[in-house]
């Protein structure tokens, strides 16, 4: 397994993870791996100025604990790793670290600031993850795949269930609703 190191380079943290636009593709239309959550925080950081935010400004902007889209990003690029199963990343600290899969990022004041990676911004944009609501994309894949009702229930029921969280809540996300 190829072993990946970041670098500090005039203040941004980098390493080229080679993951190329079919391959981000395949894992945003993967469903055993993409949860609701990975989807929701992709798509925030994605509807950004640049694709790029801090988790406090995130938190601050819905309403949430910064550490929900730090932990989340985090869990999405584990499963990232996993699924590729190619190379393991070694972060300044000399620990493994997963964030910079998806992103790259660099301190801004107090705080650090992801961008999501060009190639999976364009991986999002082609597979429609942002313009299509989520009903929308399931409602394709059962037409395209010809499932009947029984194999998208269990994703219609998680989005039912994220809806009447969010009405619950009165914290709306525009792709929920």
């Amino acid at each position: 397994m190829e072993v990946k190191k970041v670098v500090v380079q005039e203040g941004a943290y980098v390493c080229d993870m080679d993951v190329s636009v079919n391959e981000w593709k395949e894992i945003l239309l993967d469903t055993s791996l993409m949860t609701i959550s990975y989807k929701d925080a992709l798509v925030k950081f994605y509807n950004e100025q640049g694709h790029k935010s801090t988790c406090k400004s995130l938190g601050e902007k819905y309403n949430v604990s910064p550490h929900t889209f730090n932990a989340t990003i985090m869990n999405f690029a584990k499963a990232v790793q996993k699924k590729l199963n190619r190379f393991e990343v070694i972060g300044t600290d000399g620990e493994p670290t997963y964030w910079i899969i998806p992103m790259t990022g660099k301190k801004v004041g107090e705080h650090f600031e992801w961008t999501l990676r060009p190639e999976l911004v364009k991986a999002m944009e082609e597979t429609n993850m942002i313009t299509k609501g989520f009903l929308q994309r399931i409602y394709d894949d059962i037409k395209e795949n010809n499932k009947d009702f029984i194999d998208w229930f269990d994703e219609y029921e998680a989005c039912v269930n994220e809806y009447r969280e969010q009405a619950i809540s009165n914290n709306w996300d525009e792709n929920v609703f």
